[in-house]
Protein backbone atom coordinates (compact mmCIF):
# COMPACT_ATOMS: atom_id res chain seq x y z
CA UNK A 1 0.00 0.00 0.00
CA UNK A 2 1.30 3.44 -0.90
CA UNK A 3 2.01 5.95 1.83
CA UNK A 4 0.57 9.36 1.10
CA UNK A 5 1.89 12.66 2.35
CA UNK A 6 -0.22 14.89 4.55
CA UNK A 7 -0.64 17.27 1.64
CA UNK A 8 -1.86 14.49 -0.64
CA UNK A 9 -4.40 13.39 1.97
CA UNK A 10 -5.69 16.96 2.37
CA UNK A 11 -5.83 17.37 -1.42
CA UNK A 12 -7.90 14.19 -1.74
CA UNK A 13 -10.31 15.36 0.99
CA UNK A 14 -10.82 18.71 -0.71
CA UNK A 15 -11.19 17.14 -4.12
CA UNK A 16 -13.80 14.64 -2.92
CA UNK A 17 -15.80 17.36 -1.21
CA UNK A 18 -15.64 20.08 -3.86
CA UNK A 19 -14.92 18.63 -7.29
CA UNK A 20 -16.63 15.23 -7.14
CA UNK A 21 -14.04 14.04 -9.64
CA UNK A 22 -11.35 11.41 -9.18
CA UNK A 23 -9.17 12.82 -11.96
CA UNK A 24 -5.87 13.90 -10.46
CA UNK A 25 -6.75 12.62 -6.99
CA UNK A 26 -3.83 10.93 -5.20
CA UNK A 27 -6.16 7.97 -4.49
CA UNK A 28 -7.47 7.77 -8.08
CA UNK A 29 -5.94 4.37 -8.85
CA UNK A 30 -7.17 2.68 -5.64
CA UNK A 31 -10.33 0.57 -5.91
CA UNK A 32 -11.64 1.28 -2.39
CA UNK A 33 -10.26 4.82 -2.28
CA UNK A 34 -12.72 6.25 0.27
CA UNK A 35 -11.92 3.59 2.88
CA UNK A 36 -8.16 4.06 2.41
CA UNK A 37 -8.46 7.85 2.32
CA UNK A 38 -10.55 7.83 5.50
CA UNK A 39 -8.02 5.59 7.28
CA UNK A 40 -5.19 7.87 6.15
CA UNK A 41 -7.18 10.91 7.29
CA UNK A 42 -7.73 9.38 10.72
CA UNK A 43 -4.01 8.61 10.92
CA UNK A 44 -3.21 12.22 9.97
CA UNK A 45 -5.58 13.53 12.65
CA UNK A 46 -4.10 11.20 15.27
CA UNK A 47 -0.54 12.25 14.40
CA UNK A 48 -1.48 15.92 14.53
CA UNK A 49 -3.24 15.48 17.88
CA UNK A 50 -0.16 13.71 19.26
CA UNK A 51 2.03 16.56 18.00
CA UNK A 52 -0.30 19.16 19.55
CA UNK A 53 -0.16 17.28 22.86
CA UNK A 54 3.63 17.08 22.68
CA UNK A 55 3.88 20.80 21.92
CA UNK A 56 1.46 21.64 24.75
CA UNK A 57 3.72 19.68 27.11
CA UNK A 58 6.71 21.66 25.84
CA UNK A 59 4.84 24.94 26.38
CA UNK A 60 3.90 23.92 29.93
CA UNK A 61 7.51 23.00 30.73
CA UNK A 62 8.74 26.29 29.27
CA UNK A 63 6.18 28.25 31.30
CA UNK A 64 7.23 26.41 34.46
CA UNK A 65 10.91 27.09 33.84
CA UNK A 66 10.18 30.69 32.90
CA UNK A 67 8.35 31.25 36.21
CA UNK A 68 11.24 29.66 38.10
CA UNK A 69 13.76 31.83 36.26
CA UNK A 70 11.77 34.96 37.12
CA UNK A 71 11.71 33.96 40.79
CA UNK A 72 15.44 33.21 40.77
CA UNK A 73 16.15 36.49 38.99
CA UNK A 74 14.18 38.45 41.61
CA UNK A 75 16.00 36.60 44.38
CA UNK A 76 19.35 37.38 42.76
CA UNK A 77 18.44 41.07 42.39
CA UNK A 78 17.39 41.22 46.05
CA UNK A 79 20.61 39.49 47.08
CA UNK A 80 22.66 42.00 45.07
CA UNK A 81 20.76 44.92 46.62
CA UNK A 82 21.26 43.50 50.12
CA UNK A 83 24.96 42.93 49.54
CA UNK A 84 25.30 46.47 48.18
CA UNK A 85 23.64 47.96 51.26
CA UNK A 86 25.78 45.86 53.58
CA UNK A 87 28.95 46.79 51.68
CA UNK A 88 28.01 50.48 51.70
CA UNK A 89 27.35 50.50 55.47
CA UNK A 90 30.55 48.60 56.21
CA UNK A 91 32.62 51.03 54.16
CA UNK A 92 30.82 54.03 55.68
CA UNK A 93 31.55 52.79 59.22
CA UNK A 94 35.22 52.24 58.32
CA UNK A 95 35.48 55.77 56.92
CA UNK A 96 33.77 57.26 59.96
CA UNK A 97 36.10 55.41 62.31
CA UNK A 98 39.35 55.94 60.39
CA UNK A 99 38.85 59.44 59.00
CA UNK A 100 36.81 61.05 61.75
CA UNK A 101 37.84 58.84 64.65
CA UNK A 102 34.23 58.47 65.63
CA UNK A 103 33.65 55.37 67.73
CA UNK A 104 30.30 55.71 69.47
CA UNK A 105 29.16 52.10 69.43
CA UNK A 106 25.52 53.06 69.91
CA UNK A 107 25.43 54.79 66.51
CA UNK A 108 26.96 51.75 64.86
CA UNK A 109 24.43 49.50 66.58
CA UNK A 110 21.60 51.71 65.29
CA UNK A 111 23.08 51.54 61.79
CA UNK A 112 23.31 47.75 62.07
CA UNK A 113 19.69 47.60 63.26
CA UNK A 114 18.63 49.71 60.28
CA UNK A 115 20.53 47.44 57.89
CA UNK A 116 18.93 44.43 59.54
CA UNK A 117 15.48 45.94 58.94
CA UNK A 118 16.32 46.60 55.29
CA UNK A 119 18.01 43.35 54.35
CA UNK A 120 17.35 40.94 57.18
CA UNK A 121 20.91 40.75 58.45
CA UNK A 122 23.53 43.03 59.93
CA UNK A 123 27.24 43.17 59.41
Amino acid sequence: MAKYTDEQIKKALIQCETEYSCKGCPYEAIEDCLTIRNADTLDLINRQEAEIERLNDVVQRLQYHSRNLCILEKMQINRIKSNSIIEFVSRLKNIVVSKYEYTDIRVFEEIDNLVNEMVGESK
